[in-house]
């Protein structure tokens, strides 16, 4: 969109979601008051038998739609985005079949909430590592690329003191 601002200057705004997304998560991720270092929650993971089921549940609760449906290979599972007006963002992740890892979970407990997102900058990765491993968190899987996260790395880590977590190692650009 191309508007005139006051003095005769042009604006000129994305308007696309995927503009939009990517600007939100720069906005979420390079805040300056905000110290380095520091795991912030990034999102809740879902996970559901349905995301197109989902979806349709979420956004009577006034979620919409952030993201396509992608397919993550290494993980097998479907994996979408949504978000509200608070910019809350929820992971819907969907089994490919019964052969994902998380499909055991999904028949046992259902659908429901699966893991918090932190994200952390990359360059704050060995510390945050060690950190965990200080507080025993036990790695579950490799840190690797993920494709609903523009292939930034992903790792998950689990502790009997509250279950699972993710970290999101975002770019420090």
């Amino acid at each position: 969109m191309v508007t005139a601002g006051s003095g005769g200057s042009i604006d000129v705004s994305l308007t696309s979601s995927r503009a939009k997304a990517a600007r939100d998560r720069r906005e979420r991720h390079n805040d300056s008051d905000q110290p380095r270092g520091k795991m912030h929650l990034h999102h809740i993971g879902y996970l559901v038998p349905s995301i197109e089921g989902a979806i349709e549940s979420f956004e009577s609760l006034g979620f919409q739609k952030h993201s396509e449906i992608v397919k993550d290979e290494e993980r097998q599972v479907f994996i979408s985005f949504l978000t509200d007006a608070n910019h809350t963002l929820v992971e819907l992740i969907q089994p490919v079949d019964e052969r994902s890892p998380v499909f055991p979970l999904m028949v046992r407990q259902g659908p429901g909430t699966y893991h918090l997102c932190f994200s952390i900058p990359q360059s704050q990765k060995a510390s945050a590592l060690s950190r965990l491993k200080a507080l025993r968190f036990v790695p579950a899987g490799k840190i690797a690329p993920a494709p609903a996260c523009e292939n930034q790395e992903v790792g998950f880590f689990y502790s009997n003191k509250i279950g699972l977590i993710e970290l999101l190692f975002i770019s420090d650009t």
